[in-house]
């Protein structure tokens, strides 16, 4: 491996319990990503350390475990590790990001955005090519060192009580909890405020930009004749 240097320079053990598993995934990013977080493990582990892997496979995932005596995350940010947005440390940080091609994979994981638009293919490929520059520059770089605390800052927030409001919202998301009654609660800040569901994945203004003016129109119409 080409990490192989910096172990054997700090005399750095594996203890290693793999187990035989199947995935279907991109062999390069992955390699990737295994190669950049041994490269930190490596890096904050004593020399003559430890670093224990292993590998298993359950009815649903392959689990893969990496540990070190690092210095790991504190006890106070264990508490919040699960809390959207967190960042406990530099390891989390943008920069850990774009090296380890984290964030390349889980794009590529979710599924492209651009699929159900209704351009060629492309435009599409230069729309991908756009995101790709863009994910790291220093404007994204800022708002993500920023988004976590942002966020509970606008969480006592509420929307003027004379604002026109409405939110189109994916009317499944499982992966947030009470997530239509969030939105709710928001369009109830608003005398004005209305919520409208639409079937589909997170960017709807990709794939129902039709529904989303007509809906808009409607609302515009409705408000007029209250106001």
């Amino acid at each position: 491996m080409a990490i192989q240097p910096q172990w054997a320079a700090r005399r750095i053990h594996f203890e290693l319990n793999l187990s035989a598993v199947h995935i279907n995934a991109d062999h390069d990013q992955l390699n990737q990503v295994w190669t950049n977080i041994l490269s930190n493990s490596i890096k904050f582990s004593p020399e003559d350390g430890v670093i224990q892997v292993s590998l298993e496979q359950d009815t649903r995932n392959v689990i893969v475990r990496i540990s070190d005596k690092g210095i790991g995350i504190s006890a106070e940010d264990q508490k919040r590790i699960f809390e959207r947005f967190f960042k406990a440390d530099r390891s989390h940080s943008p920069s850990f990001l774009e090296k380890s091609v984290l964030a390349r994979l889980l794009i590529k994981l979710s599924g492209d955005p651009y699929e159900g638009l209704p351009f060629d293919d492309e435009t599409k490929k230069q729309m991908r090519m756009i995101m790709f520059k863009n994910l790291y520059n220093s404007s994204m770089m800022n708002e993500m060192e920023h988004i976590y605390t942002n966020f509970k800052a606008a969480e006592p927030l509420k929307f003027p009580k004379e604002l026109p409001l409405i939110l189109f919202v994916q009317a499944e998301n499982a992966d947030v909890k009470g997530w239509i009654p969030l939105h709710e609660e928001q369009a109830t800040d608003s005398v004005h405020g209305a919520v409208i569901k639409l079937d589909g994945g997170h960017y709807l203004h990709h794939t129902h930009s039709k529904e989303i003016v007509e809906g808009f129109r409607k609302y515009m119409k409705d408000f007029e004749l209250v106001s």
